[in-house]
């Protein structure tokens, strides 16, 4: 448990510091070419995208730390059976076991 704990909170370090490097709203100036601005859309929609998958993955992060911390961590949240050690080893804020993932695809 120490071991997932301890690769969680590291995991959720590396994310708040990824998203730090990502603040703010990038200033894109007034050009008038439009496909300068096509890519700096696109730019900007690939950056939002880039944000809003690092705070999803912190929000799984912290779920897994509060299950630690509450005793449930490890429990699949579909079945309420046993994540195996092998999921979390790839996949420690996991919510679900092999069998639930697989019928989730």
């Amino acid at each position: 448990m120490n071991k997932f704990q301890h690769q969680l909170e590291k995991e959720k370090k590396e994310i708040l510091e990824e998203l730090k490097k990502h603040e703010g709203i990038t200033d894109f100036g007034s050009d008038v070419d439009p496909d300068e601005e096509t890519s700096e859309s696109e730019e900007y929609e690939n950056e939002m995208s880039v944000k809003q998958a690092l705070k999803e993955r912190l929000s799984d992060i912290e779920t897994a730390l509060k299950k630690i911390n509450n005793g449930n961590y490890g429990i699949c949240e579909n079945c309420k059976g046993e994540i195996s050690e092998n999921v979390l080893e790839i996949n420690p804020e996991s919510r679900l076991c092999k069998k639930c993932k697989a019928t989730v695809k």
